[in-house]
């Protein structure tokens, strides 16, 4: 029984940065609790509110943080974690191993199910008594979803593009009425969801026992998932392409083509969400995301997006460490090379996404503009936060939510999505870039290739 929690724990600690969440998140829940505690209900009264409810909100608000930080990043490392975990043929040798780890994989999931039961029956008046079961069975079949495909994507990351299909389908179908024409034919929502999870952990089990040997994870694709460029007979790759091959994990197609599967990839997704607007809907659609939600939003994405990419050719710059003449500033410039390169590709989507919404009159004429340099200021904030990975993902993950939080503070006192408060948000992201890019050159200086691991590329 020891093994089984000790492999539950890993799910919850394998990698540091949960753990620095787990703190955050543990410190916050104390600080609701404490509120709680040291609520006198003056301020709810004040308020015109119910006694007690100032001590239930900050209750609330830790258990939100809590489950933020400490919980739902295990959802998400768990199923990389399980395959890590199970692929080693040395772990063969324990006897009954993988056993345990599917009892340590079942108990991580009572824990993060049973409190969604609890908060309901804790309730003091309950309008249905069945509404528990139903919430928990409803949660069990998002958290399977979760893991299984966390499990198939992390030996191969082409799984991850099957959600988004299901992810528009389901909207679709949620949207059209699809809940209410199940009931209406008599079948349950949560009684299928729960066949379905049932279903999908049965056939899971029977192959994670059977299964003579489990592919182990792999956090980069390699070459053989992306299509690569092949040389001649007796044609021999330049020193830049060489470079930009280890640290990229694959043999890059010329820059010409690349630029151009960005424009393809630009106008697929944008043709691609036309033709769904266009599906007929038995519902009115939502109303559209006001503009300082999306200003907020899509920098975001493009701020984390290119810190991962960046990251990783940090990682993978141990490769070039007895490879590249010169001291460490120059194997510096080739990674930074190699970013600008993934920058300009990044770039050329933007590009193509924001023409083809001047095609499709998605924005108006004076948005065009902000929309592009907003996007391109944070996508190169984000290449120089993921630059100083060297030593971990403290400091890039601090600098992405300090940014984030700094694009929050602009929204609210600049009084929306203004040019003024889009500019200052620009701004930001330009001096932001200049501060993190002196502060990787000065980490670069005294790294150690020993501690910076490049990330396992092995396919079975």
């Amino acid at each position: 029984m020891s093994a089984v929690i000790r492999v539950w724990w890993v799910f919850f600690t394998a990698f540091p940065v949960q753990r620095w969440l787990a703190v955050g998140g543990l410190c916050l829940l104390g600080l609701g609790i404490a509120a709680t505690l040291l609520a006198d209900g003056r301020l709810a009264v004040s308020l015109g509110l119910p006694p007690g409810a100032e001590g239930r909100f900050a209750l609330t608000l830790g258990l939100i943080a809590f489950a933020v930080l400490a919980l739902f990043p295990a959802v998400f490392a768990s199923g990389g974690i399980l395959r890590a975990l199970a692929a080693p043929l040395s772990h063969q040798l324990l006897p009954l191993f993988r056993l345990r780890l599917l009892l340590a994989m079942a108990l991580f999931l009572v824990i993060l199910v049973a409190p969604v039961g609890a908060l309901f029956w804790l309730r003091p008046a309950l309008p249905d008594s069945a509404l528990p079961i139903a919430a928990m069975t409803i949660v069990f079949g998002v958290l399977t979803a979760i893991v299984l495909t966390m499990f198939a994507a992390a030996a191969q990351w082409g799984w991850m593009m099957l959600q988004f299909p299901v992810y528009i389908a389901g909207a679709l179908w949620v949207g059209s009425g699809g809940p209410e024409r199940l009931a209406a034919a008599g079948i349950s929502l949560p009684g299928l969801v729960g066949a379905a999870a049932a279903g999908g952990w049965l056939i899971f089990v029977i192959w994670f026992l059977r299964a003579r040997r489990i592919r182990p994870p792999m956090l980069l694709a390699n070459a053989g998932v992306w299509p690569s460029r092949r040389f001649a007979d007796g044609e021999m790759p330049t020193r830049a392409t060489a470079a930009r091959t280890l640290v990229r994990g694959r043999l890059a197609k010329p820059l010409v083509q690349e630029l151009a599967w960005a424009v393809v990839m630009g106008v697929t997704l944008c043709l691609g969400l036309e033709l769904l607007a266009l599906l007929p809907r038995q519902v009115p659609p939502p109303p559209s995301p006001p503009p300082e939600l999306m200003a907020f939003i899509w920098p975001f994405w493009a701020m984390t997006g290119m810190a991962a990419t960046t990251g990783v050719l940090v990682r993978q710059s141990r490769l070039l460490w007895l490879f590249v003449p010169g001291s460490r500033a120059d194997v510096l410039r080739v990674v930074e090379a190699t970013m600008a390169r993934g920058y300009l590709w990044a770039a050329t989507i933007i590009a193509t996404t924001i023409a083809m919404a001047v095609a499709l009159e998605w924005l108006a004429p004076r948005e065009i503009g902000w929309a592009a340099a907003l996007l391109l200021s944070a996508a190169l904030y984000g290449c120089y936060v993921g630059l100083t990975t060297m030593r971990g993902y403290l400091l890039p993950i601090a600098g992405c939510l300090a940014m984030a939080l700094l694009q929050v503070a602009i929204l609210r006192t600049g009084g929306g999505a203004s040019a003024s408060a889009l500019a200052a948000m620009i701004a930001a992201h330009v001096l932001g870039a200049c501060l993190f890019r002196y502060l990787a050159t000065r980490r670069w200086r005294s790294i150690d290739w020993l501690q910076v691991q490049p990330i396992r590329q092995t396919r079975l």
